[in-house]
């Protein structure tokens, strides 16, 4: 922490560079990188940053080029050695291991130098392992990892290089001297006389040359014929003059003997001529440090190829370098990010930001001394201060400014800190307050400003320990606070001052690692959140604290690398930043916050200090909802939905459900919504819109169809004709069906109420009496049920006689049991709570349970989990002789809320069932929460539901259905938890093998008659050793364990469309004419082959010629007429409907049941309305089609997995880095890239 009168700013940006350089240093073990954040976009300068994807680096220390042109990279923070493929472009790595450091053959800890010999065997400086590693190629394919010295003959190496004779040469850093390895003879011969040699090389006449780092100079020994054979100084000392060095690090040599050094602290590339020994360089302009493209920052590694093409390992911009020797320009490789920048738009070290009234962004630019400002309007950046970065004392000019404000009247305030004053911006110009001293108005390092509603002014005055406050009013100045110390209202470095508005004050008590609060309305101090530490509400070295409108209180909690908020309405923390509170680059991470800010919309701003950017968090519209489900009823559908794992953000606020044909609408909080007003025996199908205070999502896919209906109408004009024993019943239809086919009529005599049915009329109804006077009605019935009788018939009278019965009963006897609820957690299961079951047996001697856990005893349970450091409470039904047949278990509403709210699991444990109820199932829950069980113990139902299963396409296409067998009991469970994930594991008789559970299924009866089969894990299911399958659902229905023999060999599904080189699908970015030929080209099967494509605009050289030629013979796509393919054009969704359609060879006639609004007349109008009526593609729920709109990548694949008949691949890891699980499409695009076995 800062001490002293240090500027808490430079002590911060010395500590962030300090990291930097320990990491090139020390080296490290890299860390994770997060997800990436849909929501978070970035200000800044464009380059290269550290990262551990393919072709991305952290701190790279050595290159070096074989004859084929192939790049290899000493990648030390990563702990590993990258290979580019001169031919293809893709990188791997050539690790047995590349997941961290290690020492192991094949593995590595901080490698810093790479070389290549003339057979391609790979030799490195396995730097923190002490040895030196060499890839024998020649051992086979993949080659095998030797080591060549061990830890007592090195202490580390930081360079290596291989003479055309086969000599192996080592900078032997720490140990002060070069080592040669005889390549004939296999002795060592050392070199000494140096002062920390970092690299080495070897000319072509076996000459040697040594980076003397500590000495500052570059040493060559010349071995040819008659030279002295002693070492020549080849530069002229320290410096940065022509010729001079700096730490140089590594040294290389060209066919030509010029000599090239990576001149290190100089940040610099040198080249010495070989034939006039003229020395020249590569550098930024100024000298210093840079990042543009030829400019170095600590640049370790450097190489040169055949062709005199120079590679340098660019250190502290953790990226390669290479200049082309015929062209003269340079090129970079690397993981493209936020880095530091002079110009406007970017930014060194920005440290506070501001928002005024109309949106526009000011920045503390401290490391480059302005204040840049964005133009909301125009998105135009623009900057105050001296010019060029250089701090100055004018008006309007700064010399590291630091926390800026902006007041009710659009004036903006900045804290010039090392000018010891407040600078003020408003209508006038510049003005300013204060001077340096310890008087009131008068500064010592002032670190930030506030401005409260009324206009008065706040100072947070760092180094004399206070806040000021300036009336606006009187203008005099008002010390808050009791000075430095540790005791509330005392402060240690208070490096932010925020006010609310009702006039409380927010202190960023930052070496105390707290906030203060002064309540305005008692004058009162008190701490805000836990004290030190990285949990929600904890700080550590919290820099700036700032209260939007709604007064819910941000903080950059700096060394925590993240950003927290206290919800002013719920008391709620949140937070965002890279997990483990680690610093991080991806958007959403931070590296020591220093700024925040909110603007008009609730957008947050943060100055992303260590990563030079500044990151805005914007709320978007939620994603689409996913499984939408229809069911119909009379004149009305009910339509139930998962809410999608995106919310934008921002909390969604409700449900917008469209019916189609029609468009009538409906809406709701949550699933299911009910959709009244439809026409019976109309076909719908239904699309839902999420909503949150951004706007609506984008339609969900479209529901399975339902076709409303009711019971039919009474049929009319009955008429009755009378038989012996008999009557013949005639009947017109009703005049409405109900929307559905009439299955039948019943029609039922009086009195006596005998009765036949039939397809139509007449019937005829036998069994009556003779002599008895009769009359007769009759019902329609169709799928939904019997409709209303008709009116009597006429009577009749036939000639005969004859006759009919009815009973039952029974009543519970209550028992209640009082029964542990346990620590869920490990094996000592300690009682955390109690609860209570109601248990009653009927009359036939059937048993069942009620349970109840009450908000009281979940209360005392997470109370008690929490001392304990648990997070699940267990509740074990006891039924010692499986006599119980039901099982209720009902949890209230505010029992639910509690367990959510205290982030505790519940599990029901029962013998035939153990639950597990995740928190955050049950949060929001809007309603008591029950599950109802039901085991299945007669042998009756196990055999009925044996012969269900078998009798199953999902099943029979999956085993076979002789070998089916029921284990153990079925489970009906029924809950009106939906769509929330539960885990169920199902107990098994008998002891399993992993084999056998290989063998193990469970089949899935729905209660929407649906079924599903999959697999479970096998797990133990009680401490008794018993074992059970585990497996986790969102519908709840009949779940039984069956064994059964695979049918067979499930097929392989191929990917059929690929990313990017740097690991990014883009799945938003538009899908063109070419990707689209590509991907029909790899679904054919036919990939490989010579095919050719007559268009003007498709060269022979094209990528995708093959797959254009391909796409157009076979005639699933086609050019246009002026002779052009333009392979470059988005695909529309006109154009993907003729697609699917050709791609499936449909001949079928159905079209959608309406027109869409916009596609009367449209070329492609009858190939849309097919594609649509076969379930391919979707409208939008204005009713309109949009038929020239381009197709994103990610909706190309969600149109062609339908068409393809391709499910959801919901197994494996992500294997795109902007493609995270919550995204819209991430099941689809593992299903089109990932070869897997189909379902």
């Amino acid at each position: 922490m800062a001490r002293n009168r240090q500027k808490y700013a430079k002590a911060l940006l010395y500590k962030v560079w300090i990291g930097i350089i320990a990491a090139m240093l020390a080296l490290p073990q890299a860390s994770s990188a997060s997800a990436l954040s849909r929501n978070w976009t970035a200000y800044g300068k464009s380059g290269a940053v550290s990262g551990s994807l393919l072709g991305a680096f952290d701190t790279p220390s050595g290159v070096a080029v074989d004859s084929a042109g192939n790049l290899y990279v000493a990648d030390a923070g990563n702990h590993r050695i990258q290979k580019r493929d001169a031919t293809t472009g893709m990188w791997s790595v050539l690790n047995t291991y590349a997941g961290g450091p290690g020492n192991a053959l094949g593995e590595f800890n901080g490698p810093r130098a790479v070389a290549i010999d003339s057979s391609g065997n790979v030799y490195v400086a396995d730097t923190e392992n002490n040895r030196i590693q060499m890839l024998d190629v020649a051992a086979g394919t993949s080659g095998t990892w030797v080591a060549i010295g061990d830890s007592t003959q090195f202490k580390k190496p930081k360079g290596i290089a291989v003479g055309e004779a086969g000599n192996v040469y080592v900078a032997d850093t720490d140990n002060n001297r070069v080592r040669k390895l005889d390549k004939i003879t296999q002795m060592w011969t050392d070199y000494t006389d140096f002062r920390f040699p970092r690299g080495v090389a070897v000319d072509g006449s076996g000459n040697v040359y040594v980076a003397d780092s500590a000495n500052y100079r570059i040493q060559k020994l010349d071995v040819t014929p008659g030279a002295s054979g002693n070492w020549e100084t080849l530069t002229q000392g320290g410096g940065k003059n022509p010729g001079q060095v700096s730490s140089p690090s590594s040294l290389a040599i060209d066919r030509d003997g010029n000599l090239y050094v990576a001149d290190t602290r100089n940040h610099r590339v040198q080249k010495r001529d070989a034939a006039t020994g003229v020395w020249s360089d590569w550098k930024k302009s100024d000298g210093l440090s840079g990042n543009g493209l030829g400019e170095f920052t600590d640049p370790f590694g450097i190489a040169v190829d055949g062709h005199g093409d120079l590679y340098v390992a660019d250190t502290g911009n953790h990226r390669i370098q290479k200049l082309d020797a015929n062209t003269g320009s340079w090129n970079e490789w690397g993981q493209t990010g936020i880095v530091e920048g002079h110009g406007l738009g970017e930014f060194s070290a920005p440290v506070a930001v501001a928002i005024d009234s109309r949106d526009n962004l000011y920045v503390s630019d401290y490391g480059n001394n302005r204040v840049q400002k964005l133009d909301a309007t125009s998105g135009l950046w623009s900057e105050w201060g001296g010019g060029d970065g250089q701090a100055g004392s004018a008006l309007g000019e700064f010399e590291n400014p630091s926390g800026i404000a902006v007041g009710g009247d659009d004036s903006v305030y900045v804290a010039d800190r090392d000018n010891h004053r407040i600078q003020v911006r408003d209508a006038n110009g510049w003005s300013e307050l204060g001077q340096r001293g310890s008087q009131p108005g008068q500064f010592e390092f002032p670190s930030d400003v506030a401005v409260d509603r009324e206009g008065n002014l706040y100072v947070a005055d760092i180094n004399n320990f206070r806040i000021q406050k300036r009336a606006v009013d009187t203008g005099l100045w008002e010390v808050l606070g009791n000075g430095r110390g540790t005791a509330v209202g005392q402060f240690e470095y208070a490096s932010s001052v925020a006010v609310d508005s009702v006039g409380n004050v927010y202190v960023a008590d930052t070496d105390n690692g707290r906030i203060q609060k002064l309540v305005a309305s008692t004058g009162q101090w008190e701490e805000i959140g836990s004290g030190t530490g990285s949990g929600l509400g904890q700080f550590y070295e919290p820099y700036d604290v700032t209260v939007d409108r709604e007064d819910n209180i941000y903080i950059a909690d700096l060394a925590n690398n993240r950003i927290q908020m206290l919800d002013s309405s719920t008391g709620a923390w949140r937070e965002w930043g890279k997990s483990g509170n680690q610093a991080g680059n991806v958007p959403g991470e931070f590296s020591s916050p220093t700024g925040v800010a909110i603007d008009g919309n609730g957008d947050i701003f943060v100055a992303d200090f260590g990563n030079h950017r500044i990151q805005k968090w914007e709320f978007a519209k939620p994603d689409a909802p996913a499984g939408v489900v229809a069911s119909s009823g009379n004149g009305e559908a009910d339509v139930s939905f998962i809410a999608p794992e995106y919310d934008g953000g921002a909390p969604i606020n409700g449900y917008t459900v469209t019916a189609y044909p029609g468009g009538l609408t409906a809406s709701g909080p949550s699933s299911p919504i009910k959709v009244t007003g439809l026409t019976n025996g109309t076909k719908y199908t239904f699309t839902v819109v999420a909503v949150n205070t951004k706007g609506e999502s984008i339609a969900s896919s479209a529901s399975n169809a339902v076709t409303p209906m009711t019971v039919p109408d009474a049929p009319t004009n009955i008429q009755a004709t009378a038989g012996n024993g008999e009557a013949t019943v005639s009947f017109a239809v009703p005049a409405s069906n109900g929307g559905g086919a009439i299955a039948g009529y019943t029609v039922t005599a009086y009195p006596g109420g005998a009765t036949a049915s039939g397809p139509g009329s007449p019937i005829k109804v036998t069994g009556l009496t003779n002599g008895t006077v009769y009359t007769f009605r009759v019902v329609a019935v169709n799928d939904v049920g019997t409709g209303e009788s008709s009116a009597e018939s006429n009577a009749v009278t036939p000639q005969a006689r004859s006759a009919g019965g009815g009973g039952g009963g029974g009543s519970p006897s209550p028992e209640t049991i009082t029964i542990d609820v346990q620590d869920g957690a490990g094996d000592k299961n300690g009682t955390v709570s109690r609860a209570t079951i109601r248990r009653t047996t009927d009359a036939g001697g059937r048993k069942k349970d009620e349970l109840t856990l009450t908000a009281e005893q979940a209360a005392q349970a997470i109370e008690q989990l929490k001392k304990a450091g648990s997070h699940t409470a267990r509740i074990v039904v006891p039924d010692a002789k499986d006599e119980v047949a039901e099982l209720l278990a009902k949890l209230p509403k505010a029992a639910a809320a509690a367990l959510a709210d205290g982030k505790v699991d519940l599990e029901l444990v029962t013998n035939g069932v153990r639950i597990l109820i995740p928190y955050n199932s049950l949060q929001g829950s809007s309603e008591d929460v029950y599950f109802r069980l039901v085991p299945v113990k007669a042998e009756a139902g196990r055999k009925a539901i044996e012969q269900q299963a078998a009798a199953e396409q999902i099943v029979s296409d999956k085993l076979i259905k002789t070998s089916l067998v029921v284990k153990g009991r079925p489970m009906e469970i029924e809950t009106n938890l939906s769509s929330r994930p539960v885990t169920l594991t199902l107990p098994l008789e008998q002891k399993t093998t992993a084999e056998q559970a290989a063998n193990l299924y469970i089949f899935i009866q729905h209660s929407d008659e649906t079924k599903e089969l999959i697999q479970g894990e096998l797990v133990p299911y009680d401490a008794s050793g018993k074992q059970g399958l585990r497996f986790t659902i969102k519908h709840f229905s009949t779940f039984t364990v069956l064994e059964g023999q695979p049918a067979k060999q499930a097929a392989m599904s191929k990917a059929y469309m690929k990313g990017f080189k740097d690991g990014t699908f883009r799945p938003d970015r538009q899908l063109t004419r070419a990707e689209m030929a590509m991907i029909l080209y790899n679904l054919s099967g036919t990939n490989g082959q010579e095919q050719s494509a007559s268009y003007s605009d498709v060269s022979a050289k094209h990528w995708a010629v093959a797959a254009i030629g391909f796409a157009t013979s076979d005639g699933l796509m086609k050019g246009a007429a002026d002779g052009k393919f333009y392979p470059e054009r988005p695909i529309t969704r006109a154009e993907m409907a003729v697609i699917t359609l050709r791609l499936r060879a449909a001949t079928t006639t159905e079209t959608a049941a309406f027109a869409f609004s916009d596609t009367v007349g449209h070329w492609a109008e009858a190939s849309i309305s097919k594609a649509q009526a076969a379930g391919y593609m979707n409208g939008y729920k204005d009713g309109a089609f949009r038929p020239e709109q381009p197709l994103t990548r990610a909706e190309a694949v969600a149109i062609l997995n339908r068409v393809l008949e391709r499910n959801p691949l919901t197994a494996g890891e992500g294997k795109w880095s902007d493609v995270p699980t919550g995204y819209w499409a991430f099941e689809a695009i593992q299903a089109a890239t990932v070869d897997h076995q189909a379902r």
